[in-house]
């Protein structure tokens, strides 16, 4: 093989990893925003809008050294050193299966695990390739995978529950839970941000160099840049949240800002806080009994237009009034043909400008669906209902006064998947892009370009808004009840355990991660029903055959590939 040999398997699989990417992209970033939604923290589109940013940041920021393991630490490359070529054709493949997967999964609206795909999808390519000998099963290759797939999601839930239940004792529980609420929203800005700018910093893009100062200096910038967002916090952010809860007036965020510099608004009294705060845990309640009662009556007209439809069908035998039907039938034709001709007339009278605007309106309503769909109220229904009885109730105020930390978390989480996910579907390409530069099998040091960090960030990013509220429809509260606090706790637990992994060069499942925080979150309440466990087991299932069915999607395209006979 010489350099730049095989084009076409780079061009093919260029797109092929942005097919990935968009299914990654559409599948996986749910885990970061699904609590954040359900929970009405923030909105399908506001949260599209966030990920825009964060998933891209963290894909360039962070993804270099996970794509390394996902491209060098599964295959023993060097058995393709002869012909670099075949690994060419193997991770193309590889490419391939994954991206079916995925895209199919999302069709169903089935969560997976995308690092379980492309992970199953190389070992397929690879034992087709040479067998079993193919494949690093030491713990320096897939068993170091293997195990971080059962243990993030056990550690990930201890650090979720850990998290919550010091809310929950410290804050929720007690008699001044709001007021408390409101000191402790410095603290935990303070942790969430030096978190993740300690991990940006000390673990960054190699090609940034963002990792070359000492730990003390490192230590020291992350250590003042969170107490100066602590403080900002609190002079500013505190006051503001203070605004939205107790104050009546719902004046532009910037006016809020130069109150808190300029003099304190005017508050309700502690009385007509009570009797606030009473009066939405009335609505709420209303409301939910207005859904189920809503439920109830669509049920039974349900039953009863399927009865009248039975009653009314014409029987067999009936003349009259099968002659009925054809008069109707006809009558409807030459009413269609009518509409339809007039249609025509009014289309080749229409200016072309006027067709261009109507063809842009239309492409662009199709391109914003995804963001514009009703997340919260799709899941509604009897299961989410019961589960939410069983969810233990604290005050509204001190509640929404996490939505702040939430917002924090969730922007967090998207740079940890950002920075983790992306080597699913670049790590792949990246491999495919050196063998064609190079005509030679990359080294197991070798950089991830940041170029290609970005264009996978940008594909992730892509199908999120598209095609993201397929997987955010069926996470969130059909598995327990996400309240702010809880959403904030499972998000802080499955961030740090995806950024300590990325740290580590392991490619984890923020599936996993995020599914095992919710699960131990929701046993918090003390109630094992308050957690859905059909839908969890439902997870765990789509779990179990990722790997195999990506596996043997890759390996047998590959083989046949391979095998194909040849023209010399």
């Amino acid at each position: 093989m010489d350099p730049h040999d095989y084009t076409w398997i780079l061009g093919l699989g260029f797109f092929l990893a942005l097919l990935d990417a968009y299914g990654i992209g559409a599948n996986d970033v749910a885990n970061s925003f699904a609590t954040s939604v359900a929970s009405r923290t923030l909105t399908l589109r506001r949260a599209c809008m966030v990920a825009i940013f964060t998933e891209f940041g963290g894909a360039v920021l962070l993804g270099s050294n996970t794509a390394e393991t996902i491209r060098n630490g599964i295959l023993k490359t060097h058995l393709f050193a002869a012909q670099p070529e075949t690994l060419m054709l193997a991770m193309m493949c590889a490419l391939v299966g994954s991206a079916t997967f995925i895209l199919t999964a999302t069709r169903f609206g089935a969560p997976v695990s995308t690092t379980h795909s492309i992970v199953g999808a190389i070992i397929g390519t690879g034992i087709a390739a040479f067998g079993t000998d193919a494949v690093d099963w030491t713990y320096d290759g897939v068993g170091k995978i293997i195990t971080s797939w059962f243990l993030s999601p056990i550690i990930a839930g201890i650090i979720a529950s850990l998290i919550y239940l010091s809310i929950k004792f410290a804050v929720l529980r007690s008699p001044h839970a709001y007021s408390r609420s409101l000191k402790v929203v410095p603290i935990l800005a303070f942790v969430t941000i030096g978190v993740n700018a300690f991990f940006i910093v000390y673990k960054g893009s190699p090609a940034l160099k963002l990792d070359k100062n000492p730990l003390g200096t490192i230590l020291g910038a992350v250590f003042g840049f969170a107490v100066g967002c602590g403080l900002l916090a609190y002079f500013v952010v505190v006051p503001i949240i203070r605004q939205r809860i107790e104050g009546t007036n719902s004046r532009p965020l910037y006016k809020d800002v130069l109150c808190c510099f300029y003099g304190r608004s005017q508050m309700l009294s502690e009385e007509e806080q009570a009797a606030k705060e009473e009066e939405e845990i009335r609505t709420r309640q209303a409301e939910d009994a207005r859904v189920l009662k809503e439920l109830e009556l669509a049920a039974t007209k349900s039953s009863d237009m399927e009865l009248r439809e039975t009653n009314s069908a014409p029987k067999l035998g009936d003349s009259s009034s099968t002659d009925d039907i054809l008069v109707k039938n006809v009558d409807d034709d030459a009413t269609g043909s009518e509409a339809s001709s007039n249609a025509e007339i009014a289309v080749g009278k229409s200016s072309p400008s006027s067709v261009i605007r109507n063809g842009i309106r239309k492409v662009w309503g199709r391109l914003a669906y995804g963001w514009n769909v009703d997340v919260v109220n799709s899941q509604a229904g009897d299961v989410t209902a019961e589960l939410h009885a069983r969810s233990t109730k604290f005050s509204s105020r001190a509640e929404r006064t996490f939505q702040f930390c939430q917002l924090l978390t969730c922007i967090a989480a998207s740079i940890a998947h950002g920075s983790n996910d992306v080597a699913n579907a670049i790590g792949p390409i990246a491999s495919i892009y050196y063998i064609w530069e190079h005509a030679a099998i990359a080294g197991d040091k070798t950089p991830v370009d940041v170029w290609l960090l970005a264009v996978g960030g940008i594909a992730i990013n892509i199908g999120l808004v598209t095609y993201g509220y397929k997987i955010m429809s069926t996470l969130g509260n059909k598995m327990t009840d996400h309240t702010p606090s809880r959403g904030f706790s499972m998000e802080l637990g499955a961030t740090f355990t995806v950024l300590t992994a990325s740290k580590l060069g392991l490619p984890v499942s923020t599936t996993h991660c995020i599914t095992g925080a919710t699960a131990a979150v929701g046993l918090c309440n003390g109630d094992v029903r308050a957690i859905n466990w059909k839908l969890l087991a439902w997870c765990f299932f789509s779990w179990i055959i990722t790997l195999p069915c990506a596996g043997l999607l890759s390996g047998l395209l590959y083989a046949m590939m391979l095998n194909s006979p040849k023209f010399l």
